[in-house]
């Protein structure tokens, strides 16, 4: 994924389901700013990325974010919610050019009770993961593990 986001001219990270730790918004923020990533963020799910950011490209679903979509290259998903949706509502009955990476356990849960109305999008890569553990470097991963076993 990094690979992806790093030799992309267009990207766009769309901040999903997430922590709200200054930390994880620190990190989101620094991803974006070391990619020069575009990102989308929803209403219908609280802040996680600066709205006043020069990388915010809206919400989901508004012009400018959906212009992102259709030009990016690589699109990364962070557990963001009804992706299928999005994807769908920018494309325009088109298909996307760029390649789709989803950062979620999405693919668990759904079909689940009460989730049968979501699709699943059609991905180029699938990470079954926490949006959280994905961001974090081993270095923070470390630090994390460590203040876990220290609270207990």
């Amino acid at each position: 994924m990094l690979k992806a986001l790093k030799g992309a001219k267009a990207p766009v990270l769309i901040a999903g389901r997430g922590s709200r730790s200054v930390e994880a918004w620190d990190q989101r923020v620094a991803l974006a700013e070391a990619v020069g990533a575009r990102v989308i963020t929803q209403y219908k799910i609280g802040a996680m990325f600066p709205t006043e950011h020069p990388l915010h490209a809206g919400q989901a679903g508004s012009t400018e974010a959906t212009q992102a979509l259709r030009d990016a290259d690589v699109i990364v998903s962070f557990d963001a919610l009804d992706i299928a949706g999005i994807l769908k509502q920018a494309a325009r009955g088109e298909a996307l050019k760029a390649l789709v990476v989803s950062c979620s356990p999405d693919r668990y849960v759904h079909k689940g009770w009460s989730m049968d109305y979501q699709a699943l999008p059609a991905l180029d890569i699938d990470i079954a993961a926490s949006p959280n553990e994905t961001a974090l470097g081993t270095r923070q991963r470390a630090r994390l593990a460590e203040a876990q076993t220290a609270e207990r």
